[in-house]
């Protein structure tokens, strides 16, 4: 988009992939910009997925997935600068539940972070991350699987990769949070759906600071 017109670009896809696709992205400068998502390996495993796009072109980016894990997809990222980005999701771990990933970008290498389970669920997965600059301190939110259904999910990076579970304002089963953002570390808003005993959705929002 150059403020009139949409252009389609050619975006890399990783070798042996059988299907790939990107579900996030953040553009931290003029012509620079990170997307992440995941893509299914010749093994028939979900990898996740990041490129870069810098001088006109999408390269893929190396994700390592955290030790014992087999796979992984990345859902969203966010980029408080062009050496500072964090990408989370979830990946498959050696004990075959999914869990919470993130992982953090310095500009050449991404590396993974260790993210939290809450107490009494039994996997999550994120869908949304948003960061500001001030301390590279990022917030992001999902679902955790429990027992009476899936409940809002929101963790809090301090900024130094120590990922911290926070309650949401109404801890209730069936809800699930798909976005955040952030104006500055201790102001978000958080949105998502709550589902009732009838699967009908109604639209949920909390604010924080």
């Amino acid at each position: 988009w150059d403020g009139s017109t949409w252009t389609s670009e050619a975006v890399a896809v990783p070798a042996g992939a059988t299907s790939s696709q990107l579900s996030g992205v953040s553009c931290p400068a003029a012509g620079s910009c990170i997307a992440t998502g995941d893509y299914i390996d010749s093994s028939g495993a979900e990898q996740p997925l990041a490129e870069g796009y810098t001088a006109g072109a999408w390269t893929i980016q190396a994700t390592p997935l955290p030790a014992g894990a087999s796979a992984g997809e990345l859902n969203a990222v966010s980029c408080s600068g062009t050496a500072a980005c964090v990408a989370v999701g979830d990946d498959t771990a050696a004990s075959g539940a999914d869990v919470p990933l993130a992982e953090a970008w310095d500009g050449s290498t991404w590396t993974p972070r260790a993210m939290k389970v809450p107490q009494g669920a039994s996997g999550a997965y994120m869908t949304a991350v948003s960061c500001v600059a001030k301390k590279n301190r990022c917030a992001s939110v999902g679902v955790a699987s429990r027992l009476q259904g899936s409940a809002a999910l929101a963790e809090y990076d301090s900024g130094g990769d120590n990922w911290q579970v926070r309650t949401t304002a109404r801890p209730l089963a069936n809800q699930f949070l798909n976005g955040v953002s952030c104006v500055l570390y201790y102001k978000c808003t958080l949105v998502g759906v709550t589902r009732t005993s009838t699967d009908q959705g109604n639209p949920l929002a909390e604010s924080e600071g």
